[in-house]
């Protein structure tokens, strides 16, 4: 059940009949036929509050790849059934939630631009007979796969290697505030898949990632109720401008820390257009009653 209260815990998408139309629809429509609510799938998706679920129905935020397969889990469904692979761009979306692969990911191993990958899937068009073959190779499956749902054609060879991931954990927040940056491995609630070349790209240690929800507005428009942010606890050293896990007085925040010319620092909210978010200075010498838990470093797939 959701927890409404403050701050942070939990990581893509996807069409039914001639009635249903999207994914939503027929979640909803499996939903009522099981006496789900959208509360009761908090757990389910990851997120603490049952506004953080509707973001997902409503299409302001998209399941990732573990969310969509709890999704169907959940609601004792196929992914084929959930999210109606019977479209070229449905297939492909379906195949590339399976393989983990972002959209990101799929245009850099097929060539074809990531903002075409997003519309084939979503139906906005077709995709033309040069990007199947491209996308088929990326994969390593037939084209007829992707076109009428064939698997007995000969399948081409993929083009790049699966990718790598390393299963970070994911924090309970209030126990994760109460005592350092330590990570005790009874307090993981969940692990979300981070590419291992993505962690090596940035010279991250996996050991020091842990992962958190965020709960609240105060930081819109760049971080959202619901959001997973990826946290490098390796980072605690603060740098004026960068976004931060603080704990203050026990109580785990994420805010901007920025550097006044005098030596102290501002806690800082980004949605300034909420006179309830107001700017919090601790002087230089106080500072060490501030503790950073590390830098906020990626927003589902997103960069801070």
């Amino acid at each position: 059940m959701c927890n409404q209260q403050s701050l942070l815990n939990s990581t893509q998408y996807v069409a039914y009949d001639v009635v249903m139309d999207t994914w939503q629809d027929r979640a909803k429509k499996r939903m009522k036929s099981l006496g789900l609510t959208q509360a009761m799938l908090c757990d389910t998706l990851g997120v603490k509050t049952q506004g953080a679920v509707g973001h997902y129905f409503t299409g302001r935020r998209k399941l990732s790849s573990d969310q969509a397969i709890a999704l169907a889990k959940q609601l004792q469904v196929s992914l084929e059934e959930l999210f109606d692979s019977n479209t070229e761009g449905t297939r492909i979306r379906a195949l590339r939630i399976e393989r983990y692969l972002t959209t990101s990911e799929l245009s850099q191993n097929s060539g074809v631009p990531e903002q075409d990958v997003q519309d084939i899937e979503e139906g906005e068009r077709s995709p033309s007979e040069e990007e199947l073959i491209a996308i088929a190779k990326a994969f390593g499956v037939p084209v007829g796969w992707l076109t009428e749902g064939e698997q007995d054609a000969e399948p081409y060879p993929s083009l790049s290697p699966v990718p790598q991931y390393n299963q970070i954990p994911v924090l309970d927040v209030e126990l994760a505030a109460g005592n350092g940056t330590h990570i005790d491995m009874e307090r993981v609630t969940d692990w979300v898949p981070i590419s291992q070349d993505w962690i090596q790209e940035k010279q991250y240690s996996k050991d020091r990632l842990v992962v958190v929800s965020v709960i609240g507005d105060s930081m819109m428009p760049r971080l959202h109720e619901g959001d997973m942010l990826l946290v490098n606890t390796a980072d605690q050293k603060p740098a004026s401008g960068n976004v931060y896990a603080i704990a203050v007085d026990n109580e785990l925040r994420v805010k901007r820390l920025i550097k006044r010319m005098d030596g102290a620092w501002i806690i800082s909210s980004d949605n300034k257009a909420n006179p309830a978010y107001q700017d919090e200075i601790i002087s230089n010498h106080n500072f060490d009653q501030l503790r950073i838990i590390g830098r906020a470093v990626k927003v589902v797939m997103g960069d801070i």
